[in-house]
């Protein structure tokens, strides 16, 4: 079959709008592991439930994950979010990781509960005599 004229023009701007369309799908695809930083991701992550750890870099503080319904092991002990990664300005997508992989600094903690880990973090930095990193 051969298409000339308005035909081909038709078919041909259907084909483009069908990938445009794969193309969308495929940036949010929450199967895979990793997803392009785009409007769609984003407004997609922004819908999810957070996740919190509390953690100890050069002070305690709390940090906030999109949590992806799913969890690494069947006791549902550590959470998978989505984590940003830029790799140096190589990249720019978000990374499907285990909670307790998302910082190089200690966590002590995760939870659904920010107000309770934000608590937490407050009392161990009056702790160490920081007061003012609760500020």
């Amino acid at each position: 079959m051969q298409l000339s004229g308005e035909k081909a023009v038709k078919f041909i701007e259907a084909l483009e709008q069908s990938a445009a369309e794969e193309a969308t799908r495929k940036k949010i695809n929450t199967n895979g592991k990793v997803l392009d930083n785009c409007k769609e991701t984003r407004e997609y992550l922004d819908s999810l439930p957070k996740a919190y750890i509390a953690a100890c870099w050069a002070g305690w503080g709390v940090r906030d994950f999109p949590f992806s319904g799913r969890y690494l092991d069947q006791q549902k002990t550590i959470p998978l979010v989505w984590d940003y990664y830029d790799f140096n300005g190589e990249a720019d997508e978000w990374h499907l990781v285990p909670i307790n992989q998302t910082t190089t600094g200690m966590i002590m903690g995760w939870s659904f509960n920010e107000k309770m880990l934000r608590d937490y973090v407050r009392l161990k930095n009056i702790e160490r005599k920081e007061e003012w990193r609760n500020g």
